[in-house]
């Protein structure tokens, strides 16, 4: 797998931070598609640990992680930044998805999306 984001970072004032920062919210934005899911059973959450509350390790990340940082200085924030916390992780999910349908053909709307459910659509 390869994700190669392209973030509008305005002004990049700490480098490894911000790489840091958007490898963090775009693993975290694959946990959230592909593996992060609360079961609960009469209002009550049956996963209450790491055990049935599955998040990505160090052997999920992508082996090719690519950031491209755009750089516009902002008159707004700080030195010309802004924060990029939220940009990273929000489209990783909908991006992740529509992966998916791109190389089966059918559209997914529900997270987390399994293997396995894959494979009962394409079987």
């Amino acid at each position: 797998m390869k994700i190669h984001s392209i973030i509008d970072a305005e002004k990049v004032i700490d480098q490894q931070g911000i790489e840091g920062q958007t490898e963090g919210g775009i693993i975290q934005g694959l946990g959230y598609a592909l593996y992060e899911e609360t079961l609960t059973r009469d209002g009550i959450i049956q996963n209450t640990g790491f055990a049935t509350y599955i998040l990505p390790t160090s052997q999920d990340v992508p082996k090719e992680l690519i950031t491209t940082f755009l750089e516009e200085p902002s008159t707004l924030g700080p030195y010309g930044a802004k924060g990029i916390a939220e940009i990273v992780l929000v489209p990783t999910a909908p991006a992740i998805l529509n992966a998916v349908t791109d190389a089966v053909g059918i559209r997914y709307t529900k997270i987390p999306l399994t293997a396995e459910e894959v494979l009962l659509e394409i079987a």
